[in-house]
């Protein structure tokens, strides 16, 4: 979207995130690229005659041992995850397509590009080594986060000034329920260490707390969180902050079925209800006050000058490549 122009006429945009505590928070991310590794063998019985087959797992796994071997020499902020995809079909069929999925991040979007280039080659390496051969299918790459202290600040302003959801005692029920399957692990502790609050754990919202009741400070840093994400590159050409909202129990992790569960219930509905009536009340003060947009515009300006944005989307690729098919049909 960013690259087809369709932020070009924005003036700034607002955003949210599901969390464990109300807070307006700008934390730089890690850019990030995802890309899918197809390799194309030959076929054969794996007990009859394997001989005559060209393994395409073994490219596969050979391929993730090169890349382990790659992780000594990449940035310390730099990360590598796969999965296998496609294993083939019966472990008596030599596989004559095997296929593994990348992500790929790292601060600056040229040291992804960078990793991006040398994970080809590796898999380069290894259907040489397999016989058989490659090809390497860019998905999708988000870039990282410019932060904006003016929206963020203005964010806050309207956290404070909207009173945070309460909850019912069902829903405490429930939320003393989820707190019993937490690891044990000092999630909080880490997290804080991540957005620069070392004793987030101890700060007075959150503190002896089953629910955030509170606002903690706005967080303003520009410490790399470990995390990517897509309205990064928006933040790349449009001035934009976000805030986040108590939708779960202090202490739990994101992606995880405990949140699931709880986005899914009155705890994560409240919360979600809470954002929307401050990024509308924000907007509202952006919209009527014309000197508080310039100030967010040219703290936009001062930051990106000196590195334009270039999307990392290469340009023969094509954003959904099905969409003109779904219009036909």
């Amino acid at each position: 979207m960013v690259k087809a122009g369709c932020f070009d006429d924005v003036d700034l945009a607002l955003t949210w995130h599901p969390g464990m505590f109300n807070s307006s928070i700008t934390i730089r991310c890690l850019s990030i690229l995802k890309a899918f590794f197809k390799f194309h063998g030959r076929a054969a019985h794996a007990s009859t005659n394997p001989y005559y087959g060209c393994c395409a797992l073994d490219a596969v796994e050979l391929m993730n041992v090169g890349v382990n071997y790659l992780r000594e020499h990449m940035i310390p902020d730099a990360r590598i995850h796969t999965i296998i995809t496609n294993g083939g079909e019966a472990p008596n069929i030599v596989p004559a397509f095997a296929e593994s999925c990348y992500y790929i991040r790292a601060p600056k979007m040229s040291d992804v590009m960078a990793l991006y280039e040398r994970v080809q080659k590796i898999a380069k390496g290894a259907a040489m080594m397999t016989g058989t051969e490659f090809e390497a299918v860019f998905v999708s790459a988000c870039s990282g986060l410019v932060r904006n202290d003016t929206i963020t600040d203005a964010l806050y302003a309207q956290l404070e000034q909207i009173k945070p959801p309460t909850y019912t005692q069902d829903e405490l029920d429930f939320a003393e329920e989820i707190t019993k399957t937490l690891p044990v692990t000092p999630f909080l502790r880490e997290f804080g260490k991540m957005i620069g609050i070392p004793d987030l754990e101890n700060s007075p919202q959150l503190k002896g707390k089953l629910l955030a009741d509170g606002v903690l400070p706005p967080i303003k840093t520009d410490l790399i969180g470990p995390g990517s994400t897509d309205v990064a590159d928006v933040s790349q050409v449009v001035p934009l902050s976000q805030i986040a909202t108590s939708c779960g129990v202090v202490g739990t992790s994101l992606h995880t079925w405990q949140q699931v569960a709880q986005v899914g219930m009155g705890i994560g509905h409240k919360g979600m209800i809470y954002e929307g009536q401050v990024l509308a009340a924000t907007a509202i003060d952006f919209l009527s006050n014309p000197q508080l947009l310039e100030s967010a515009r040219q703290e936009f300006y001062e930051r990106t000058k000196n590195s334009p944005y270039v999307s990392p989307i290469p340009n023969d690729v094509k954003p959904f490549p099905d969409s003109q098919l779904l219009i036909d049909q």
